[in-house]
Formats: structure tokens, C-alpha cells, sequence
């Protein structure tokens, strides 16, 4: 769990890494959105399902019920171990996923965005260039 949530900056940037400029926002939102949904709010109710799985046909006592949520605890480390190793085969192709999207981004006539201010969009067109500040002044 801590080395999950220490990494959680580490995963935006291979979010963020990954993805073309235009889609970032998005796919940063549905990572953290998926992963709140999987965690945060799904994680209760499962351990809770399992929790009683294992109570039923045990006779009621405050030890069966603690020794079922504990067992139903069990998978919180599970998962935890599984998503590291996941996160683990993802960071071994972050660098050739890397190389594709900016090589990507060289052959459409990107300019690479690091700074909302300095992101230029071209007209088709006429091949000239104008800043976004501009272009939102001038509508």
C-alpha cells in the first residue's frame, strides 16, 4: 500500500508520458477514476460479500465475525501485490511507448506542449501560426 501510493505521481507521468498531448486530461481523469472505483469505493463492499461468505453456517460470535473480515482483508495485500506486478511489466515498455508518441508528435507538426501558455495551434491552411492567447482575444 505505501509503495502504491508513493508511486502515485510516478504513475501520472507514465500517464501522462504515454499519451497525446490532446488525450492526457482524459486519460489522467479515467486513471484516477478507475482507480478510486476499483479501490476506494468497490474494495468495502467486496471485503464485506466476502466477510459474510465466510460467516454463514458458523455460529454467531464476535470471534467468527472478526476472523471473517480479517480473512476477507486478505485481499487488500493480494491485489496490492498483483497490481505492483502490473505496474512493474508497465514500466518496462514506458520508454518505447515514450519514443512512439513523440515520434508521433514530430510527424503531425506538434509542438511539444509543456506549459498551457506556450501551446500553438496551425491553420491548416495558410501555415501560419498563432498563439491560443491570441486566438481567445480575438473571439
Amino acid at each position: 500500500m505505501i509503495g502504491g501510493c508513493v508511486n502515485w505521481a510516478l504513475m501520472v507521468n507514465m500517464t501522462m508520458y504515454t499519451c497525446l498531448p490532446k488525450r492526457r486530461s482524459t486519460a489522467n481523469a479515467v486513471q484516477m477514476f478507475t482507480g478510486h472505483i476499483l479501490g476506494d469505493a468497490f474494495s468495502p463492499l467486496l471485503i464485506g460479500i466476502i466477510a459474510e461468505k465466510l460467516q454463514s453456517g458458523r455460529p454467531e460470535s464476535y470471534f467468527a465475525e472478526f476472523t471473517s473480515l480479517q480473512y476477507g482483508m486478505l485481499l487488500c495485500p493480494l491485489l496490492s501485490a498483483l497490481g505492483g506486478m502490473c505496474f512493474l511489466i508497465a514500466a518496462n515498455y514506458i520508454v518505447e511507448d515514450k519514443a512512439n508518441v513523440d515520434d508521433y508528435i514530430k510527424k503531425r507538426n506538434y509542438q511539444k506542449v509543456t506549459d498551457s501558455n506556450e501551446m500553438i495551434v496551425q491553420a491548416p491552411s495558410s501555415g501560419s501560426e498563432t498563439s491560443v492567447n491570441n486566438v481567445n482575444e480575438s473571439s
